[in-house]
C-alpha cells in the first residue's frame, strides 16, 4: 500500500463515528434507584428498571422472566421480607463494574443490616431511549452452608 493511500485509509478511520463509552454514573444511578426503591418497599419502582425480557434468579427461589412477573416476585418479596419489616435498609458494595456502548455488567455484595449478605450480578443493557436497563439479575447467600455430618 502506498504511503499516501495509507494516510488516506487512517484519515477516514479517524473520522468514523465510535460508540461513546458508558456512562457510569449512569449506571450507578440506576443501582441507587434500585437500592431505595426496594429499601422503600416500591415494586413497581423496582421493575421499571428491568428491560421487557429480564431474567431474575433469585437465590433458592424460582426465576422470573419478563418485566410483570419481576414486578410480581418483588410485590411478594417486598412484602414478607423480615428485614424490611424489622426497618432494616439494604446497602451494596461494588466489587467489578465494566460498561461497553450498550452492555455492562455490576458484581458485589449487599447486605441487610443484620450481617446477613448476599453476592450479586446485575447484567445491563440500553435500550432503544438509550437508558440502562437490568436484563439479567442473580444472587446468591453468602452465608454459611448446610454441611451434613460425616
Amino acid at each position: 500500500m502506498k504511503r499516501f493511500d495509507l494516510i488516506a485509509v487512517l484519515c477516514v478511520a479517524a473520522l468514523v463515528p465510535r460508540p461513546a463509552l458508558a456512562d457510569h454514573d449512569d449506571i450507578d444511578e440506576l443501582l441507587d434507584r434500585y437500592v431505595a426503591a426496594y429499601n422503600h418497599g416500591d415494586a413497581e419502582a423496582m421493575a421499571m428498571l428491568y428491560s421487557d425480557d429480564a431474567v431474575l434468579l433469585p437465590h433458592e427461589q424460582p426465576g422470573a422472566r419478563g418485566k410483570s412477573k419481576i414486578e410480581q416476585f418483588w410485590k411478594r418479596t417486598l412484602r414478607f421480607d423480615p428485614a424490611r419489616r424489622m426497618g432494616r435498609s439494604v446497602s451494596t458494595l461494588l466489587m467489578a463494574k465494566k460498561a461497553g456502548s450498550d452492555v455492562a455488567y455490576l458484581v458485589g455484595t449487599f447486605g441487610i443490616g443484620t450481617g446477613d449478605t448476599r453476592n450479586f450480578t446485575i447484567c445491563l443493557v440500553r435500550d432503544s431511549e438509550g437508558k440502562w436497563r437490568i436484563t439479567s439479575e442473580m444472587w446468591n447467600s453468602n452465608g454459611p452452608r448446610f454441611q451434613p455430618a460425616v
